[in-house]
């Protein structure tokens, strides 16, 4: 006896990234989504906030990825090229290059850390985090600075 598959099940299967000729995720587009912040000054505690994010990813040669990001209010507006390598699982490292802060953080400066986003990247899900230690304008002492982008092909 054969069974029909419902259709709703079928739908509700995770949908794959194609790859290129050399097997690695096929990840050119744009990424929409929400960057959470969450800053610790050891006197006045924990600020959290988030913002829009954009990350368009314009060039792919193999593992290497290229392309630039917008970041928006609340936050302080930032953009700038994206520069970064995948693997073939899916796992992403990026650079948010910057010229008015570290990896996108205007006004801020690397002090200790992740000097880099790691995550993933695959089935149209951006998922990255960067954890440091960072030194910013109108505080006195470094910041413990935690954020993760979470964002959704749009393209």
């Amino acid at each position: 006896m054969r069974r029909a598959v419902p259709l709703l099940a079928l739908l509700a299967l995770p949908r794959c990234s194609p790859t290129t000729a050399d097997g690695f995720p096929e990840v050119t587009g744009t990424y929409v989504g929400i960057l959470r912040v969450e800053f610790t000054e050891p006197a006045t505690g924990t600020t959290t906030g988030q913002c829009p994010e954009t990350l368009v990813i314009t060039s792919q040669s193999g593992a290497t990825v290229s392309g630039g990001f917008e970041r928006g209010a609340p936050c302080a507006a930032s953009a700038g090229p994206v520069r970064g390598t995948l693997d073939q699982g899916g796992g992403v490292v990026l650079d948010f290059e910057d010229t008015q802060g570290f990896q996108g953080f205007s006004g801020c400066t690397y002090v200790s850390g992740d000097r880099s986003w790691r995550g993933t990247l695959r089935d149209d899900e951006l998922d990255i985090a960067l954890s440091a230690v960072l030194s910013c304008t109108g505080f006195s002492v470094p910041l413990q600075t935690s954020a993760t982008l979470t964002a959704v092909r749009r393209d």
